[in-house]
């Protein structure tokens, strides 16, 4: 009785694991394997070549098939439970004098045991009060139905209330899950239901025909009092910790309680009910298993995983051959469509499988999808699965982020056009990539979840100006080759998102060799590259900061996106007197004077001393350059064309003012803003054509900010530094028509100011004290 004691010593601990991480309750072994030894506690197995079944110390059972039905090899070795052979998700539950538990935890520390009789499994305890519990698991030969009793014996001196129940966890198929059947209609919301339980219950691999593999429960005439249908987590959650509060089932599991009675002493309640494995639901036309997890979990405050290998199964259960078959992942709000790179042909009876790549973005709140997978012959979809699938909110903090919600158009009311932008406060970096779920808005502090949200690309922003900064020393030649290589398809890539783009070079070494101008002409910049070759060198540092300056003093249009690609496998020169007077800060601040992104495809030896600062200060990405050429200038050439954003949605007011808020989370920051537009105006700035201005701006030691054309408003200046502090305050009062302040960085603090960034935030409000305007600018610091 040691050796159980231990085990239910692993138990516990893994049922106090308060991740939903479901993997805690799934021991790990091939199903082929059958050795005891590599289990840390009792268990035993019993098979009749169809169907096996495993039933383990605190009376945890799994069920599998064999070789399943004869009729068909496509039920061969497939899970009916999850995490068959080894699985703490399906058990016994019992209810003593009004607590219902776990069996497994009633009985932890008291006498249990296993037993193995032909064609039986059982699992026998005794409670302190005296309280027996049997539950076996019956498997006839030749037969796929398992016959399941739960007998309560009273061995006490007085009479107990109990009863007892069941939880069952199906994962029909191969890594699958199950969906149950009420009146022939798939249930997908929780459901409980105490009266009129049905006498049996259906639990197929699909929620649509070919339904695939299945499972019925026939309670003969022992009838529940209640079923409860939810996901394993919130059902687990009544007996333990840990839970879900989604309503949508996406891991489905089954509770099923039999009715309480009184036993008296020296007498017993039995209950009995059957799961039969029926012959599965196989068409005569090709169709998919698709072996996606029903859920992802957080991980270190990021979705784990956030990038998945699933894989998908089409089988051709006909005697004849497929033809070409494409299979196709839908697109929907989180993730993009996905396609099979080949048609796909199966014989009679084959069947293949496909990788399935599948990303999960970071959410901020519970969400749940229905993921659709088509197999298509044309344009036909010949099989469908859909897959329930909950992402669980990562969490994140409110700070972190500049919204700036400037303009609400009124044009089209009741359609409602709010434009806006979004920053990081440490770095300054726009955020060019939001996507819906990173966007919360409400209008009067009431949530609208449906809106559309573009990019604003009114301003023209759809050009780019890109300078590559390249190393040309010996070492580089693998690297100058990738240019080449992979120059035309780097442009085509922006020409086929209608980006009006040029292009320009600085090559170096020790010394700057070579500057070429931007040019629009794609084949004559190739003419550049195609002049260089790798030489000199041999030692190290070299001049990457001589070159990055020489490239932002390049003559770029205000109006474009800037970067700079800056490409070296080496060190560099830092303001050592002989080859540069340039330090890193130098660099930086002639970066974000103009604006400019810098990209980095470097030596990782030198990534944390050498690149980063100036990559990470500017909002670029650092590349491993050992990694795949090709790749990365596509990935640099995706970036976005605008950063401001144009969200629309349907006001359901039609007069009167309101308030427009927008929160934002993105990569764990929060940010929020607000507006208020009256119904009736053109637009919330209707009239009125503050202007905000900084001069000079980059500047050292201060700056003059004016507001002009207030219109009489009144209101304030917040100045932010990198990290999102409030550093000042300046208050515009009422009746004036414009206000002017000096900022100058080293007046309000003791210490020496950093360089770089500072953001002004204008807000002006009108006379009932509602934020009516807003503008900010960012002010460059150069402390030399």
């Amino acid at each position: 009785m040691r050796k159980s004691t231990f085990f239910m010593s692993i138990v516990a601990i893994l049922l106090l694991c308060s991740s939903n991480d479901k993997n805690h309750f799934d021991l790990k072994q091939e199903i082929s394997s059958k050795k005891s030894a590599s289990y840390p506690g009792e268990r035993m197995d019993l098979s009749n070549g169809l169907i096996e079944m495993t039933l383990m110390t605190g009376g945890y059972f799994t069920i599998g098939t064999i070789s399943g039905h004869p009729a068909t090899p496509f039920d061969d070795h497939s899970q009916i439970t999850y995490g068959h052979p080894f699985a703490f998700t399906s058990f016994p539950v019992i209810q003593l004098d009004d607590e219902w538990k776990m069996a497994g935890d009633i009985y932890s520390n008291l006498p249990q045991s296993l037993h193995h009789q032909t064609d039986t499994l059982s699992w026998i305890a005794m409670d302190s009060t005296g309280m027996k519990t049997t539950f076996m698991m019956i498997l006839p030969d030749s037969t796929s139905t398992i016959y399941f009793v739960i007998e309560l014996e009273n061995q006490d001196a007085v009479s107990h209330s109990a009863a007892a129940g069941f939880v069952l966890d199906p994962a029909l198929g191969r890594s699958g899950d199950g969906r149950l059947l009420l009146n022939n209609q798939p249930v997908s919301r929780d459901t409980l239901i105490n009266a009129g339980v049905p006498g049996t219950l259906e639990v197929y691999e699909r929620a649509v025909d070919p339904k695939g593999l299945g499972l019925i429960i026939d309670f003969q005439q022992y009838s529940p009092a209640s079923v409860n249908i939810d996901n394993w987590f919130d059902i687990y959650s009544g007996f333990g910790p840990g839970s879900n509060s989604v309503n949508e089932i996406y891991d489905l599991a089954l509770c099923i309680k039999f009715p309480q009675t009184v036993i008296q002493p020296n007498e017993s309640e039995r209950i009995e009910f059957t799961v039969e494995i029926p012959e599965p639901d196989i068409s005569e036309i090709p169709f998919i298993r698709w072996d996606l997890p029903s859920f992802v979990m957080v991980d270190n405050n990021k979705i784990s995983p956030s990038y998945l290998i699933s894989y998908a199964e089409v089988i051709n259960p006909s005697g004849q051959e497929s033809g070409e078959l494409t299979l196709v992942l839908e697109a929907n709000k989180l993730m993009s469509e996905w396609n099979a790179n080949d048609p796909i042909t199966l014989l009679p009876g084959e069947s293949k499988f496909l990788e399935v790549p599948v990303s999960i973005p970071d959410v901020y709140q519970e969400t749940f999808l229905n993921l659709e997978m088509l197999l298509k012959s044309g344009e036909s979809v010949i099989d469908q699965v859909t897959k329930p699938f909950f992402i669980p909110p990562v969490p994140f903090t409110d700070s972190g982020l500049l919204v700036e919600l400037d303009t609400i158009l009124l044009d089209e009311h009741p359609f409602v056009d709010v434009k806006f932008s979004s920053s990081i406060i440490e770095s300054g970096q726009l955020i060019y990539d939001l996507k819906p779920y990173n966007i919360f808005l409400y209008e009067d502090e009431q949530q609208i979840p449906d809106f559309d949200l573009d990019k604003d690309l009114s301003g023209g922003q759809n050009k780019a100006d890109i300078v590559f900064v390249l190393d040309v020393t010996g070492s580089m030649s693998e690297e100058i080759n990738g240019v080449k290589e992979n120059l035309l398809e780097f442009t085509d890539s922006l020409s086929y998102r209608g980006i009006d783009f040029r292009v320009g070079m600085v090559t170096f070494l020790d010394i700057i060799e070579n500057v070429y101008n931007f040019t629009s002409d794609v084949q004559e910049f190739q003419g550049y590259i195609r002049d260089q070759y790798a030489h000199g060198g041999a030692d190290t540092p070299e001049n990457s900061l001589e070159a990055l300056f020489k490239g932002s003093q390049f003559e770029w249009r205000p109006e474009a996106n800037k970067v700079i690609i800056w490409i070296t496998d080496a060190n560099y020169h830092i303001n050592d007197g002989n080859w540069t007077q340039f330090t890193k800060q130098d660099i930086i601040n002639a970066m974000l004077s103009k604006g400019i992104i810098v990209h980095c495809i470097g030596n990782s030896t030198f990534r944390v001393d050498y690149y980063d600062q100036i990559v990470m200060s500017t909002g670029g990405n650092y590349y491993d350059i050992y990694g795949n050429f090709r790749d990365i200038l596509l990935d640099i050439s995706r970036f976005q064309t605008s950063s401001r954003y144009i969200l629309s949605y349907l006001s359901e007011h039609s007069s009167g003012t309101h308030e427009v808020m927008l929160e934002i989370h993105y990569a764990g920051l929060g940010g929020v803003d607000s507006l208020n537009y009256s119904i009736g105006k053109k637009s919330i700035i209707s009239g009125i054509e503050p202007e905000l201005k900084c001069n000079p701006n980059p500047f050292f030691p201060r700056t003059m900010v004016t507001v002009e054309n207030m219109a009489g408003l009144h209101g304030r200046i917040e100045v932010y530094n990198l990290i999102g502090q409030k550093v000042i305050e300046f208050t515009i009062d009422k009746g004036q028509d414009q206000a002017n302040f000096a900022f100058d960085p080293g007046s309000y603090r003791l210490d020496n100011p950093a360089a770089g960034l500072y953001l002004l935030k204008l807000i002006l409000f009108d006379n009932e004290n509602k934020t009516i305007y807003t503008d900010t600018e960012k002010l460059i610091y150069l402390h030399y």
